[in-house]
C-alpha cells in the first residue's frame, strides 16, 4: 500500500503540481516623473488605474503537493464522519450521563446478568457459524469465493458490533453492582462535556451556514460570527484566548471525525470494521486505525478551519499554503472551488 501510494503521488506530482493563482494585472499607460507633486489619489487616477484579471502559474514543492493530496482524501472523511460526529458527540455524552450505571439490587443484578448470559451464548454460537463458513471458503478460488469472503466479512463486522455492545453492557452492570453506580464526579463531568460539545456543535453549524455557505449563494452577504470573536480577541490584546478558541474548535472537528467513524460503523457495520477506543482496553490495531484516520483528515480540517476563519488566519503560512497554492492546483482546484 505504501509503495503504490508513493508511486501514485510521485507520478501525479510531475503532471499536477502547477498552481494557477488569480491576480489583477495593471498596465501603466503613462509615465510619471519623480518630481511631480501629486497625491496618492491623483496618481492612482492618472497611472495604472485600470486592472485586468490575469493569473500567475507556479510549481509548488513536493511537500505542499503531498498536503494537497491528503486534503483531497481527507475531505471525504471529514464530510462523512465529521458531519455525523458533530451531532453524535454531544448526544452520546449527554445520554451517557442520563443512562449512567446506578446502584441495583441483587435481584435486578441476577436478572440482567442472566439476560447478558443468553446474549453471550447466542454470540458464541454465531462465532462458531462464522468459523465454519470461513473454513468452507478458505480453499476456494475465483470471483464467487471472493464474493463469499466479502459476505463473511460483513457478517463478522455485525458480530463484532454485537460483541462491543455486549461488553459495554457488561461493564455497566459491574459498575452498578460492585461500585454502587458510577462516580458522581465522572457523571457530572460527562454532563458538562456534553453541554460544552453541544455549544461547540451549534456554533460550528451556524458559522458554517452564515460564513461559508450563504456567501457562496449571495456574494453581497457578509457575516463574521466566530471569526469576529477571534478578531476581537486579537485587537483587544487577549490573543492567547483567541489561539485557545481556534485550537478548541479545530481539535473538536478531529474528535467529531473519530466519533463519526465509530458511529458509522455501529449503524452500518457491514461496510466498516469497528475500532473503539477504551481506557486500558484498546487493541493496537484500533489505536493505529484511529491514528491514521486523524493523520489523513487533519490536513482537510486545517484547510477547512483556515477557510472558515479566513480573516483571523490572514497573512499566515496556512493562508499562503492552502488559499494561494493548494486551492489553485491543477485538477484539485475544481474540487476545492466547489467544497470551500
Amino acid at each position: 500500500m505504501i509503495a503504490l501510494a508513493g508511486c501514485a503521488v510521485a507520478i501525479s506530482y510531475a503532471f499536477l503540481s502547477e498552481a494557477t493563482i488569480p491576480v489583477t494585472k495593471y498596465t501603466c499607460e503613462s509615465w510619471q516623473f519623480a518630481d511631480v507633486h501629486d497625491d496618492a489619489t491623483q496618481l492612482s487616477r492618472g497611472a495604472c488605474a485600470e486592472g485586468q484579471r490575469s493569473h500567475v502559474t507556479i510549481k509548488v514543492g513536493f511537500r505542499v503537493y503531498l498536503v494537497a493530496v491528503m486534503c483531497f482524501i481527507g475531505w471525504f472523511l471529514l464530510v462523512m464522519f465529521g458531519g455525523i460526529g458533530l451531532s453524535a458527540v454531544p448526544m452520546d455524552t449527554i445520554l451517557e450521563f442520563k443512562e449512567r450505571p446506578r446502584a441495583i439490587s441483587e435481584k435486578d443484578y441476577q436478572k440482567r446478568r442472566k439476560l447478558l448470559g443468553t446474549a453471550a451464548q447466542a454470540l458464541l454460537q454465531r462465532s462458531e457459524e462464522l468459523r465454519s463458513l470461513d473454513a468452507e471458503v478458505v480453499s476456494q478460488k475465483g470471483w464467487r469465493a471472493r464474493r463469499k469472503r466479502r459476505s463473511i466479512q460483513a457478517l463478522y463486522n455485525r458480530f463484532k458490533c454485537g460483541v462491543i455492545l455486549l461488553e459495554d453492557e457488561h461493564g455497566k452492570l459491574k459498575v452498578s453492582k460492585f461500585e454502587r453506580g458510577e462516580n458522581l464526579v465522572i457523571a457530572v463531568a460527562k454532563l458538562v462535556m456534553g453541554i460544552v460539545s453541544a455549544i461547540l456543535t451549534i456554533t460550528w453549524i451556524l458559522h458554517i451556514v452564515l460564513v461559508v455557505l450563504v456567501p457562496q449563494l449571495d456574494p453581497d452577504f457578509s457575516a463574521s460570527m466566530l471569526d469576529g470573536v477571534l478578531m476581537a480577541t486579537e485587537s483587544s490584546g487577549f490573543y492567547p484566548l483567541g489561539v485557545a478558541l481556534f485550537s478548541v474548535y479545530t481539535l473538536y472537528l478531529l474528535l467529531c471525525v473519530v466519533k463519526g467513524c465509530l458511529k458509522f460503523g455501529l449503524r452500518i457495520c457491514f461496510l466498516l470494521s469497528l475500532h473503539p477506543m477504551r481506557p486500558k482496553a484498546t487493541p493496537l490495531n484500533s489505536i493505529l486505525f484511529n491514528v491514521e484516520l486523524l493523520l489523513i483528515s487533519s490536513a482537510a480540517v486545517v484547510q477547512f478551519s483556515q477557510t472558515a476563519f479566513a480573516n483571523y488566519a490572514r497573512l499566515t503560512d496556512a493562508d499562503v499554503i492552502f488559499s494561494a497554492q493548494i486551492r489553485h492546483l491543477t485538477f484539485y482546484s475544481w474540487f476545492f472551488d466547489r467544497t470551500l
